[in-house]
């Protein structure tokens, strides 16, 4: 399908940023962010710089998994606010999250903090 897609767009005279990528080279690239991925059965993957899709449930999973296992704690709420350092929210020339208010008016405070939203498991 892939295949098929790069040659539309290449009939069309169309400058594609796009490319098919083995996946024994795709682990490796970037950083080796994909080293892990699953493609069994999967030789090619398709990477295209200025669109695509995820999948945002498993991301998150494995991402909060990763954090645990590196000793992080997790906890789960609806954030009202996110809370910046600072009173004007500059540090060192930078804004920084210390934390969140939750809906229910708890505060919780961190050194780094992660917010995953609009993944929704359902």
């Amino acid at each position: 399908m892939v295949q098929t897609f790069l040659a539309n767009y290449t009939s069309l005279n169309v400058t594609l940023a796009s490319e098919i990528i083995r996946t024994d080279k795709a682990r490796t690239r970037w950083g080796g962010v994909l080293r892990d991925s699953y493609w069994d059965g999967a030789n090619q993957t398709y990477f295209n710089p200025r669109s695509g899709w995820g999948d945002g449930n498993g991301a998150v999973q494995s991402l909060t998994q990763a954090a645990i296992d590196q000793g992080a704690q997790h906890q789960l709420g609806r954030a009202s606010k996110l809370i910046i350092d600072g009173t004007d929210g500059e540090v060192d020339g930078s804004r920084r999250c210390r934390g969140v208010r939750l809906e229910d008016g708890t505060e919780m405070y961190s050194d780094h903090v992660v917010v995953a939203t609009g993944c929704v498991d359902s």
